[in-house]
Order: C-alpha cells, then sequence, then structure tokens
C-alpha cells in the first residue's frame, strides 16, 4: 500500500511539474513598426535618423520580456557607401510632426532619447540591401514599463553616409519577441 501511495504521489508531482513547466515557457510575439520616418540634416542628407513607431501590445503589458531583436532590412543600397556602427534607442519625446525637425533637438539627443537604454545595431549586407539587427531587450523593457502609449525607438548612426536617407526610406523593420507572463503574486494565507 505504500509502494502504491508512493507511486500515486509521484504521479501526481511528476504531473504538476509538467503543468508548471508549459506555463510558463516562453512565447514568441513579432512587434511590426507600425510606422516610421527618416530625419535628416538638410546641410548634410547623409546624417540621418530613422524613427520606427512600435505598436504596444496587452499581451507586454505584464509580461516579463526574454529577449527582442529589432530587425531592418534596407532593400536596394547600391548608392549608399560603407555603413559606421549605429545604435538604437527608445525616444524620450512624442512624435508628432510638427517636431520631427532636424533643429528640433533629433540631431543631438539631448533630451530625445535616451542614451541609458541604447543598443549597438549589427549591419551586413544582405543581397541588394542591408540587414541591420540588435538586441534591444534592454530598450523594450523600458519600454514596456513606460507610460507611453506609442514607444518609439530611434536608429542613430554614428557618422554621415551619402545616400542613407533613400536607404532608410524605403525600409521594414520588426522586434522579434520572446516573452513570459510575470508571474502573479500570490495572497499569503495566515
Amino acid at each position: 500500500m505504500t509502494t502504491g501511495m508512493a507511486r500515486a504521489g509521484t504521479a501526481v508531482l511528476f504531473a504538476a511539474v509538467l503543468l508548471i513547466a508549459q506555463a510558463t515557457v516562453a512565447a514568441e510575439l513579432v512587434l511590426p513598426a507600425r510606422e516610421s520616418a527618416v530625419v535628416s540634416n538638410p546641410a548634410d542628407a547623409g546624417e540621418s535618423r530613422l524613427l520606427l513607431a512600435l505598436e504596444r501590445p496587452v499581451e507586454l503589458e505584464r509580461a516579463e520580456v526574454l529577449l527582442a531583436v529589432l530587425r531592418v532590412e534596407l532593400p536596394l543600397v547600391d548608392r549608399v557607401g560603407e555603413v559606421p556602427p549605429a545604435e538604437a534607442f527608445l525616444c524620450e519625446r512624442e512624435w508628432p510632426e510638427g517636431l520631427m525637425s532636424w533643429d528640433g533637438g533629433w540631431e543631438s539627443g539631448e533630451g530625445v532619447w535616451d542614451e541609458s537604454a541604447g543598443a549597438f545595431v549589427d549591419i551586413e549586407r544582405s543581397g541588394s540591401g542591408l540587414a541591420l539587427t540588435a538586441d534591444v531587450t534592454g530598450v523594450l523593457r523600458t519600454a514596456v514599463e513606460g507610460s507611453t502609449d506609442q514607444p518609439v525607438l530611434i536608429l542613430v548612426p554614428w557618422l554621415p553616409v551619402p545616400g542613407l536617407a533613400t536607404a532608410l526610406g524605403g525600409c521594414t523593420a520588426s522586434i522579434d519577441v520572446e516573452w513570459m507572463p510575470a508571474e502573479r503574486v500570490r495572497p499569503s494565507h495566515r
């Protein structure tokens, strides 16, 4: 009888572990950029910034972001020179059309993007285009924790690149997200 009870207890414990493991498996989500815009220096169009407005999905409201990878595809960049290193940041400023002039602060980052939440961008040739990727996990976590309805990322190349503004205007962008629900707080019973 004791052996039978031990086996039954072990089976129940094993089933409970399987249920818990299935409940905590990471989910995947693709956040497409809802819209994008390019802001360029009027004196040097190669000095450009790419703004990406993201949806704020309900799934991430009370979730733990495990990994977030930004993917930007720039097709047909034959006329673009060597692309320097770039970084992606979370914007601190809203994105109304009237504030998107170069001299409105978009050139320096002062009060426009949060340099503490940034990510280096990997740049690779992909056919006749460029593929830009960055681990933006920290950036997305900051965006999800913030109160902004529409998080905006800004891509900032370190140096001007001739033809980059045109290439950025034809980009597609998304963020691949692995996440899991945040643990629920269980009331303590005394």
